[in-house]
């Protein structure tokens, strides 16, 4: 068993040691809820979906779900596609107070939309983001100080063929 008592023998205070286990805790935690994500059926890519600026937590919580849980965004996830139309059409779809020409979304650090449209970017240097195994989508609301971050996968042939081959 473990020692639990000897926990408050150091010169650390109760508050001090439990923000410590809190801290570890949470990141273990937070390990485990990324691998669950990562070892998706036939997931080939990591998709963190950040979502700032919102006037609520739940706020932001919706829109980063909407983006996450879109058939559509996944595959062209999947395709390496940086379709912003698709992604900004989830924002507006999730509920959230959605001004578009506020809205701003990155991938990968690279705008791609603001102030209601989509901009020049260097096209390479996003293909070759896109193609990568993790990938950041950040969207700004603007319209607050909440944030919230949510973590999904890309719809592939593999998660097709795993899920049409059995039968229950």
């Amino acid at each position: 068993l473990f020692p639990y008592t000897t926990l408050f023998r150091s010169s650390e205070s109760r508050g001090e040691l439990f923000a410590k286990l809190k801290q570890a805790v949470f990141e273990v935690f937070m390990e485990v809820a990324q691998a669950i994500v990562r070892d998706g059926e036939g997931a080939t890519k990591f998709v963190t979906v950040q979502v700032n600026g919102g006037a609520k937590h739940q706020e932001c919580l919706d829109v980063g779900y909407a983006v996450a849980h879109s058939p559509l965004i996944k595959t062209a996830l999947f395709a390496s596609d940086p379709n912003w139309g698709r992604i900004i059409c989830a924002v507006g779809y999730s509920g959230a107070n959605m001004v578009p020409e506020k809205t701003t979304l990155s991938i990968g650090g690279i705008p791609i939309f603001t102030k209601g449209m989509g901009t020049d970017y260097d096209e390479a240097a996003l293909r070759a983001i896109m193609a990568e195994h993790d990938i950041v989508v950040d969207i700004d609301l603007n319209q607050g100080t909440e944030s919230a971050t949510v973590w999904t996968c890309d719809l592939t042939y593999g998660y097709v063929k795993i899920n049409g081959e059995y039968h229950t």
